[in-house]
Order: C-alpha cells, then sequence, then structure tokens
C-alpha cells in the first residue's frame, strides 16, 4: 500500500528535513526522536522572475 499525500497549495512546495530548530525556544528538533525518518514542511515560493 503506498502513502499518497495530497499536493502542496497553490504558491507553496514541500521541503523534506531530518531535523530543525524550534523558533520559540530555540531547541533542534530531530525526527528520529519522533519514529520518523524526515519532517515535511510546507513552506512558501517566491517565483519572481528579475
Amino acid at each position: 500500500m503506498s502513502r499518497k499525500s495530497p499536493s502542496a497549495p497553490e504558491g507553496y512546495e514541500y521541503i523534506y528535513v531530518t531535523h530543525y530548530r524550534h523558533a520559540k525556544s530555540g531547541k533542534v528538533i530531530y525526527a528520529r526522536n519522533y519514529g520518523k525518518k524526515v519532517f515535511r514542511l510546507c513552506v512558501p515560493v517566491n517565483r519572481t522572475e528579475k
């Protein structure tokens, strides 16, 4: 069985990271501590042409 996730909303894209720094506490959060390989984050995309 494959896990098919919905695509990102218009103007956003998903990035996959193994860890990230929490904005308020400043602590590094690791996906492996939560039984995952990666976290999927939805981030805005700024595609302006120069």
